[in-house]
């Protein structure tokens, strides 16, 4: 049973690399507990599908390498709906391989997914968190 404290139910989330995978679960989750969520990702005819079935979720195409994007995606939900409450930074990449081989340009890319983005993203939804009385910041890892 859920209780008040855990609802978030009118509550606007954030979900970034809500095409696929556990971004999407996320995303589908999430709308299905009363949530609003701005569904971020590159891939926007994989949102649109995501938001045919839940009429609750915002497709926003984004490439979260680039700062713009990152911005654009948190205005996005200031402007619709003037508060966030929930941001789950999920997009991430990875490469399997030596490090002696890795390209320098392709692990900067990872960085910037996978560090960089998730710290401006946080930065800016926590801004609005704050003068709203507050909010969750959920960061996804894995190997």
């Amino acid at each position: 049973m859920e209780t008040d404290l855990f609802s978030i139910r009118d509550r606007v989330a954030i979900v970034t690399g809500a095409s696929s995978g556990l971004g999407r679960r996320f995303a589908e989750v999430l709308a299905q507990r009363g949530a609003t969520v701005v569904a971020a990702a590159r891939r926007l005819h994989r949102l649109d599908e995501l938001a045919d079935q839940y009429p609750t979720i915002v497709p926003v195409q984004a490439d979260l390498l680039e700062s713009a994007d990152r911005a654009r995606v948190v205005a996005t939900a200031i402007e619709r709906f003037g508060r966030i409450g929930v941001l789950v930074n999920n997009a991430g990449a990875g490469t399997a391989g030596r490090a002696l081989d890795e390209p320098v340009e392709r692990f900067r890319r990872v960085i910037e997914l996978n560090l960089t983005s998730v710290f401006e993203l946080s930065q800016l939804t926590a801004r609005n968190m704050i003068d709203n009385g507050g909010g969750s910041i959920i960061n996804i890892a894995s190997v």
